[in-house]
């Protein structure tokens, strides 16, 4: 089974029957799988990520989810950027406090007895740095919580139902790496 566009994944193992039931469970998961047995991997290239390097661009996410923390992580980073994480607005804030980004991606909701606590991120990303690009990132999307992102500095609304290969697009053309 394979999928246009899908994740490319090289296994390389001294054991057959490893390589045999992890490839077989990758491409069942829709990854285009291709896999070498011990000695045959010395003649390999060095793997390198899918998209050149972002001339160490680094990214802040801000998210209460971990899953999604951990996708958007493990895909910019791929795409060769470097990214914190972070998952309560505290941390957010030390983080942004200590660090410079070239973009932020924070989530409006980040818990749910706080609401739109996002907007406080934003807005000290906004005052604090800047040149930092602001994305918010959430599932619960109106006219009235754009609006008031914007003013407090956010660049763009994206939805999180989007695909994570337009979140890179739109990151690259913030920070000015093109696609």
């Amino acid at each position: 089974m394979s999928f246009a566009g899908s994740p490319r994944v090289l296994l390389v193992d001294d054991d057959p029957i490893h390589l045999e039931a992890a490839g077989w469970y990758l491409s069942e998961a829709g990854h285009e799988v291709r896999w070498v047995h011990g000695t045959e991997a010395a003649a390999l290239q060095p793997v390198r990520t899918r998209r050149r390097a972002r001339a160490m661009k680094k990214l802040l996410i801000v998210d209460d989810e971990e899953i999604v923390l951990g996708a958007l992580k493990e895909h910019l980073e791929l795409d060769g950027y470097t990214v914190d994480c972070a998952s309560e607005r505290e941390e957010a804030l030390a983080l942004l406090a200590n660090c410079r980004y070239d973009c932020a991606i924070i989530d409006l909701c980040l818990s749910p007895a706080y609401g739109a606590d996002g907007l406080d991120v934003v807005a000290f990303a906004a005052a604090r740095s800047p040149a930092t690009r602001i994305v918010v990132f959430t599932a619960f999307a109106s006219l009235e919580r754009k609006a008031e992102a914007t003013e407090l500095g956010a660049d763009t609304f994206l939805e999180k139902a989007t695909p994570l290969p337009e979140v890179s697009q739109l990151v690259a053309r913030l920070v000015g790496d093109g696609a």
